[in-house]
């Protein structure tokens, strides 16, 4: 294995009313192989007293406290700052409902190592059902301008090991050398949250860097907590308003962007529609509208 231990880290969560995942979390963390991190929360105006727990439990730890909610792309750009500041050489950003295993750092920095690869993801389970899939990898699919998890919801097996190239790495576990943002800059703020991670790795792959999945890096994922659930209102909102955005504004992938509004997301709400699930029905009909009169930011 490369030798990777000289490299400082530069953790950063982004957390809101997150307190009751934060101690698995963050006890994970000080139990991995890799000393030289620094590690980084910051609070959006949680309302739980996360911020006192932080301190209290993890006193080594450079805590960021917002007075409301910024968002997840603005709070990551904060840590990041932060990080850089700090002469760290890459950021590894981590969601705070996330637990890990104890070499994943060092799995995720030995596949950083390769020529030009700026950007690196790990293998992350559901935490519910261990061995149950939520990303080994993700695909751009162009025609339909999104992003698509590699093996979601299946069974781990055998095939996903090793370092492996892929599309995009999710915001959940995600590597960046420091280079990648002086080349690109920061994470886009107005998307506030969901798509920020895809965007991100997309302007990457403009610039030529690579992007990697190591899949000896485990990580278990407690799901979208800060957008109440997979199949939800905010979950809908977000992902529709941002998809469309992403595809028309960030990427001009006009045919794409088309695809999407008019087929992909009709199609969307009808099977939500057939589900009885009408939180998510209205959360995509609102992000349409949203993202045709430009609205972007919070909801």
């Amino acid at each position: 294995m490369v030798s990777v231990s000289q490299f400082k880290i530069g953790i950063v969560i982004p957390n809101w009313n997150g307190k009751k995942f934060l101690a698995d979390c963050l006890q994970s963390l000080a139990k991995i192989d890799y000393q030289n991190y620094l590690l980084i929360v910051v609070d959006n105006g949680s309302s739980d007293n996360s911020v006192d727990y932080v301190k209290e439990k993890f006193s080594s730890a450079i805590v960021i406290s917002n007075k409301v909610n910024l968002g997840f792309s603005a709070a990551v750009n904060q840590g990041v700052k932060s990080a850089l500041k700090e002469n760290c050489d890459y950021i590894l950003l981590l969601n705070n409902d996330t637990v890990v295993d104890s070499n994943f750092l060092k799995e995720m920095l030995v596949a950083a190592q390769e020529n030009r690869v700026g950007i690196v993801g790990a293998k992350i389970y559901y935490y519910d059902q261990p061995k149950s899939i939520w990303y080994v990898g993700g695909r751009f699919v162009k025609w339909r301008a999104s992003g698509q998890h590699i093996g979601w919801m299946k069974n781990d097996n055998e095939n996903w090991k090793g370092i492996k190239k892929t599309d995009f790495i999710t915001g959940c576990a995600m590597l960046i050398k420091k280079e990648v943002f002086d080349d690109i800059g920061l994470f886009y703020e107005p998307y506030f949250l969901t798509v920020e991670d895809l965007d991100f790795c997309y302007q990457a792959r403009e610039k030529g860097w690579k992007i990697k999945a190591a899949l000896d890096a485990k990580v278990w994922h407690k799901v979208s907590f800060s957008r109440q659930g997979e199949f939800s209102f905010s979950n809908g909102y977000y992902g529709t308003r941002n998809r469309l955005y992403f595809a028309f504004i960030r990427a001009k992938n006009y045919f794409g962007g088309l695809v999407l509004l008019l087929a992909v997301l009709p199609f969307r709400i009808l099977q939500r529609s057939l589900q009885g699930n009408w939180p998510m029905v209205k959360g995509i009909i609102l992000g349409i509208r949203d993202f045709l009169i430009l609205k972007m930011g919070r909801y």
